[in-house]
């Protein structure tokens, strides 16, 4: 005893064990996860940048608690391109609960995509069984994260029980039966026939009793089974379809399915965003443009507040953010939501400014400012023969008489 009990202690310890497999992606291996206790995982041990793989989670017969009673088999569908979840520590102890299957879909679930979990598929699980575990299975049907499950060598204890739970189950139920001297047998023939109308179904029985195949090299014809089962539901390849129809007879089993056709295997979608930029044309209401200008003519100031003409032009054009969209594989299409950031050109205000003033051009700085003559004619001075444009010509504006009439008159100065 005190032996065994340091063998299964070394056991644990143990982080990765190589496994063989006869899938593309052999060998493959399992460990265990600090963040999942009392479960083995499987996969292959070299796992190509950008694989997606679907996920079994495996209950064991008697519902022991060994994680690699069956390492076998399930390294085998390991190495076909699947993360493999069995319950129970590698060469564990007890008793488990079909509650640990769904700990390992939610675990699995909330890794997927994360760092060092990037393969995993979570829109893409199964759950299957051994005998006890088989009835673990299938607890897990009312789980819509589950697209098929899988009945090794086991089935409901009594019609009563049949009938309340496998007409349950909505997704592909597949049954892999010992043949007559499976202690199971009777008990899967029944649920087969109680499967809802119209659910994909599958049943084959192989002469080797309730133990079957599972401790032989790459799990025997059972690993070679289970392997197409998922190969077909869960990546929908069309050779390992074939197998159930006609290669599974050649191989000597016995067969019996219905509504293979109804089979939708579950896709992975890739989605493509689509940055459109929008060029958006704004017309601004003109700002106030207004300016005094100061006309200075001989010894007078004149404030002018001049006619403004202002021409103004803005055009705003909205262009997309860079967006980065990385495409992962899901069954969701989500919204990408694009951030405009608005471009601004810079403001361009013309402003033509009329003075009147006569006969005086002023420059305004920012502006061209034009100054009108008003319409006032020449007027003579009292007392003097000339004009007043006369005497400015002489330049004269500086005699007292000139600011006294002439700058009030007409202002000619």
């Amino acid at each position: 005893m005190k032996l065994q009990v340091l063998a299964a202690t070394l056991f644990l310890s143990v982080t990765s064990v190589l496994g063989q497999g006869a899938g593309p992606f052999a060998p493959s291996r399992y460990f265990t996860d600090s963040s999942l206790s009392l479960h083995t995982i499987y996969q292959p041990r070299n796992i190509p940048s950008g694989s997606s793989f679907p996920i079994l989670v495996w209950g064991n017969g008697a519902c022991a608690a060994d994680g690699t009673a069956v390492q076998n088999f399930l390294h085998n569908i390991a190495s076909y391109g699947f993360v493999v979840i069995a319950n129970g520590n590698p060469g564990g102890s007890g008793s488990t609960q079909a509650s640990w299957l769904a700990q390992s879909i939610n675990w699995a679930s909330q890794k997927a995509g994360t760092s060092g979990y990037e393969h995993y598929d979570k829109n893409r699980i199964a759950a299957a069984g051994w005998s006890c575990g088989g009835l673990e299975a299938y607890e897990m049907r009312s789980d819509s994260r589950v697209k098929t499950i899988g009945i090794f060598n086991s089935g409901q204890f009594d019609q009563s029980s049949t009938n309340n739970v496998v007409p349950q189950v909505k997704v592909p139920l597949f049954f892999f039966l010992g043949g007559s001297s499976d202690i199971a047998y009777p008990n899967g023939e029944r649920d087969y026939d109680a499967v809802a109308s119209g659910i994909p179904k599958w049943k084959g029985n192989l002469n080797v009793g309730h133990g079957a195949t599972y401790q032989d090299t790459n799990g025997g014809k059972f690993g070679t089974a289970a392997a197409n089962w998922l190969l077909w539901v869960l990546k929908g390849d069309q050779t390992a379809a074939s197998w159930f129809t006609n290669g599974s007879r050649n191989e000597g089993w016995s067969i019996e399915y219905a509504n293979l056709n109804n089979i939708r295997s579950p896709t992975t979608t890739t989605t493509t965003t689509t940055t459109t930029t929008t060029t958006t044309t704004r017309t601004t209401s003109a700002p106030v443009c207004s300016f005094t200008a100061t006309v200075t003519a001989a010894d007078v100031t004149v404030t002018q507040t001049p006619t403004v003409t202002v021409t103004f032009g803005q055009t705003t054009t909205d262009e997309p953010s860079t967006t980065t969209t990385t495409n992962e594989p899901t069954t969701t299409n989500e919204p990408t939501t694009t951030t405009m950031k608005p471009t601004t050109t810079s403001l361009q205000c013309t402003i033509t400014a009329t003075v009147t003033a006569e006969d005086v051009t002023v420059t305004q700085p920012g502006a061209t400012v034009t100054v009108t003559a008003s319409s006032c004619t020449d007027v003579q001075v009292p007392g003097d023969p000339y004009g007043c444009a006369q005497q400015a010509a002489w330049g004269n504006c500086g005699q007292g008489y000139m600011q006294n009439y002439c700058h009030r008159s007409c202002r000619r100065c």
